[in-house]
């Protein structure tokens, strides 16, 4: 009878461990300032997992590893992770989030944020997302992202390397302009993160 049960007990430890494998789970890597996960104070090699939610206090911010190319950074803000097997969204409540995937979010993934007034789509590549009192501000440095208000989603504008785009509340959603001045500046935030431009 022992021998089944470590057999059951195996056979279970075993399904387990594929199935939260299958999962994403970043790590915390570089801290500055206040930041806290679900509540608690952030600490270097902290785990983010499915659910969690990430705060940094006013001029504060956290990297959040996925693999040695890929990091996000969670500035003066509030976003909330959900990580599933082949798909990745963030909720961006507040502040400013530096997104650079490459590695872990191969073609099988999607990956995908959100604020108050906007959605965006993205596949590997180099940006920056903020969700701020006016609107939504996306900055990209290398890639491609696919940015819609959420009031009409069909509305859907590409934002390429080196423009930028605002979807402001109550206003026409503008074509992205050229802005090497902010990608220039982004690109800076990112060789801070590791993240040299190319």
């Amino acid at each position: 009878m022992k021998r089944f049960e470590l057999i059951a007990a195996l056979m279970l430890l075993f399904i387990f461990a594929g199935y939260s494998s299958c999962f994403a789970q970043g790590v915390v890597g570089k801290i500055q300032g206040i930041v806290t996960i679900d509540g608690a104070p952030a600490k270097a090699a902290d785990p983010v997992k499915d659910g969690s939610i990430i705060e940094a206090d006013k001029n504060a911010y956290v990297d959040i590893r996925f693999d040695d190319s890929d990091v996000i950074r969670v500035k003066n803000g509030r976003v909330v992770f959900s990580l599933a097997s082949n798909k990745t969204h963030l909720s961006v409540v507040r502040g400013s989030v530096y997104i650079s995937i490459r590695k872990f979010f191969a073609s099988n993934r999607t990956f995908s944020l959100d604020s108050r007034n906007a959605v965006a789509g993205v596949r590997g590549t180099k940006f920056l997302f903020e969700a701020a009192p006016e609107g939504t501000y996306v900055c990209v440095c290398e890639g491609v992202v696919t940015v819609s208000p959420k009031v009409d989603e069909r509305i859907q504008k590409n934002v390429a390397k080196d423009y930028d785009l605002w979807i402001k509340d109550g206003k026409p959603v503008k074509e992205p302009k050229l802005s090497p001045d902010m990608s220039l500046m982004t690109n800076q935030v990112f060789e801070d993160m590791g993240i040299p431009a190319k």
